[in-house]
């Protein structure tokens, strides 16, 4: 296996100076099927910055000719975001520039490259789309087919050792009614797993109707599925807070009545499972203790809350240093108090303190003010953010905004149904 992936990233960067399209094409089916991305090869490890960095690189050697500048314009608020976490480092005792640099590559160069690629040859978007769509499906179906022997599976069982890590049975098998135990089908923990399916949601719902044979709807209902059986509560919390949003913002009045009816359907669904019922009844039971889910009940949020500002007493408004709590995380474990740092208003206090908060609620304006830009997609693309940002609040934030970005620019390239042209309107 150590040998396929080996060939994979040579021919993602061998393409990426001779067939760009089909190195973006290869590197994006990647993102989505491996849980990680570090192999050695001759000595050199093959990680996310180098990969970006040669897909950049031959991207500008492909086009320097026809490059006056690159469009930065739909990243905007992105780019802002991170230049005023660098401007606050100097302010902060304990920054991490290189959780900074990795971050900003992995989140934004890949996107970037797609988004001008697309400019300049828009042959890419059929096959980046449909092999993202395949993608969609692989990890759909192998999350259902895992429901099937619950704690297990076959594949990260395979694939984590080659990086030097373990698949956690016990943890996968958790009860708390958990009856399919944690899912995390082809990605590497079940919390990135259940943000996929969230924001699978949102895509499929845009391009259903570009999939033939009603593919668009069974998808839809894959992701759905996935979200109740993958053994994350905050899964179901974005779900419906994706299509809640996707409702309101385009007042689809008769498919929040089928919504409704669906929704009900599934409750009752539900009850009939052993197990099932107590498990997402736990979401709404906000002083349930007896789950042993912490981090799960309002008294305990606001505990941690508590002590993310007991953390940043000292420096209320600058935080403690960007990755202050990706480095807690990794030289000293869970928090006493805030865990796994299990809430990304948390982790944006620790890191950033209270501008922190600001510069994000700012950032989702720009989102929105950009998202309107595009006519078509506007209330798709603000409905993707909600539900990452609803999502990250409830769980954290692990490396999700890579994700969400990419979901974004496929959204920005897609022709909408009555094929015209990519413009803003």
């Amino acid at each position: 296996m150590s040998t396929i992936l080996a060939i994979w990233l040579l021919s993602i960067i061998i393409f990426a100076f001779f067939k760009l399209k089909y190195s973006i094409i290869l590197y994006t089916a990647y993102l989505v099927l491996v849980p990680f991305l570090n192999v050695n090869i001759f000595g050199i490890h093959l990680q996310y910055n180098l990969i970006n960095t040669a897909i950049f690189i031959g991207f500008v050697l492909k086009y320097h000719k026809r490059i006056k500048t690159i469009d930065i314009q739909p990243f905007k608020p992105f780019l802002l975001l991170f230049f005023f976490y660098l401007i606050m480092m100097p302010f902060q005792k304990e920054f991490s520039f290189n959780i900074w640099r990795s971050n900003l590559m992995t989140a934004i160069l890949f996107p970037l490259i797609i988004w001008n690629t697309h400019k300049f040859d828009s042959t890419i978007y059929k096959p980046l789309k449909k092999t993202f769509i395949i993608c969609i499906a692989i990890a759909m179906l192998y999350g259902i087919f895992l429901t099937f022997i619950p704690g297990i599976n076959p594949y990260l069982m395979i694939m984590l050792p080659l990086n030097g890590g373990e698949f956690n049975e016990e943890y996968a098998l958790t009860g708390g009614g958990r009856v399919f135990g944690r899912i995390s089908s082809v990605f590497g923990h079940p919390m990135m797993f259940g943000l996929f399916i969230c924001l699978t949601i949102v895509y499929i719902y845009y391009i259903k109707k570009d999939i033939k044979y009603y593919g668009g709807y069974l998808l839809l209902l894959l992701a759905i599925f996935n979200s109740i059986t993958c053994g994350v509560r905050s899964t179901i919390i974005g779900m419906i807070t994706a299509i809640a949003s996707i409702l309101i913002l385009t007042k689809k009045i008769k498919l929040a009545i089928g919504v409704i009816i669906i929704t009900l359907l599934l409750s009752q669904i539900i009850q009939i499972i052993p197990g099932m019922e107590e498990y997402v009844s736990s979401i709404s039971d906000i002083n349930n203790k007896e789950q042993n889910v912490n981090g799960s009940s309002v008294e305990m949020r606001l505990e941690q809350l508590n002590g993310a500002l007991k953390e940043i007493r000292n420096c209320p408004f600058v935080g403690k240093g960007y990755g202050w709590t990706s480095n807690y995380l990794l030289t000293k474990g869970d928090h006493p108090v805030l865990l796994a740092f299990e809430s990304y208003i948390f982790i944006i206090l620790c890191d950033n303190g209270i501008l922190g908060l600001f510069a994000w609620a700012f950032t989702l304006i720009l989102i929105y003010k950009e998202s309107r830009k595009f006519k078509n997609r506007g209330n798709i693309i603000f409905t993707l953010f909600i539900t990452y940002i609803t999502y990250s609040c409830v769980t954290g934030e692990y490396g999700y905004l890579k994700y969400t970005i990419l979901f974004y620019v496929l959204i920005l390239i897609n022709k909408d149904s009555n094929n015209l042209a990519l413009k803003r309107q």
